[in-house]
């Protein structure tokens, strides 16, 4: 049963588009800030509100996840400790972009 918990973590991070384009912005393992990430939507100016809304859901998911290491302080995002375990779904989907019948990003 372990690795069903792993796989529906796995879905789960990346059921959402914000999450699934920072987690595909850490594949090059480039520590990547919050502020400058290209086409997520807290990068986007926005009301204070929605910008505080996308950090307290996504962010903080990912890294209670494992998959990202955030810190808050200084804004900037790495590979978690568990990232080894989304890697290679990551890596087909991003090989596979072409050929799949859904817009991942």
């Amino acid at each position: 049963m372990a690795g069903e918990k792993t796989t529906d973590e796995v879905f789960d991070a990346l059921a959402a588009a914000q999450r699934r384009r920072l987690l595909f912005a850490l594949l090059d393992d480039a520590p990547q800030h919050v502020t400058e990430l290209s086409g997520v939507p807290w990068s986007i100016p926005k009301s204070e509100a929605d910008t505080i809304a996308e950090h307290h859901r996504h962010l903080p998911k990912l890294d209670e996840s494992g998959f990202i290491d955030w810190d808050r302080e200084e804004q900037v995002i790495t590979k978690g400790p568990r990232f080894d375990e989304i890697e290679p779904v990551l890596e087909c989907l991003n090989d596979r972009r072409d050929e799949l019948p859904i817009e991942l990003l």
